[in-house]
């Protein structure tokens, strides 16, 4: 899932891409309570951030409720999203499962650019936060940001790069 996934997502931000809303292809069943082999698990609360909402489609008169996909992604402040879906459950459990929690910060949705018809990726501005040794606790780790783009990449893939070096240290 996690490939498919990646390239779904490479199909919706790639230069040039309207508006529309594909309704064949999904970044994730919004229907399942898990992410399946995602990095971070991403409850239903987080559809519209992935841009999955449901879209009025068909004839005139029998229009029906469908599960789209877009690609104007928009996590805000204050979105918390963890390793598991556990993460979710009463807090003194869930710090006893989760291994990571990414809180944002700060965020600019995508958008379109000022006076063209391109695509702002926007921003995603992000703490990492790991449960302390006695599991009591989460402690911040460090910070990182992204595009909104390279945000859900990172929640699908995991991190990469100069970022894996960081989760390393978790």
């Amino acid at each position: 899932m996690r490939e498919r996934s990646l390239r779904l997502l490479d199909k919706l931000i790639r230069k040039g891409h309207s508006r529309e809303r594909r309704e064949t292809e999904l970044l994730r069943d919004p229907e399942c309570r898990e992410s399946g082999d995602w990095f971070l698990c991403v409850p239903a609360c987080f559809h519209r951030a992935l841009d999955i909402v449901q879209t009025l489609r068909g004839p005139k008169k029998n229009k029906r409720l469908v599960w789209t996909q877009g690609a104007w992604f928009s996590f805000s402040a204050g979105d918390s999203l963890f390793d598991t879906v556990d993460g979710y459950i009463a807090w003194p459990e869930a710090l006893r499962m989760i291994g990571v929690c990414v809180q944002v910060d700060a965020a600019i949705p995508v958008s379109m650019a000022e006076g063209s018809s391109a695509r702002n990726p926007g921003m995603v501005a992000f703490s990492v936060f790991a449960p302390s040794a006695d599991k009591t606790k989460i402690e911040k780790r460090f910070q990182h940001s992204f595009s909104q783009d390279d945000f859900v990449r990172f929640i699908i893939a995991g991190p990469s790069g100069e970022l894996e070096k960081k989760f390393e240290t978790i």
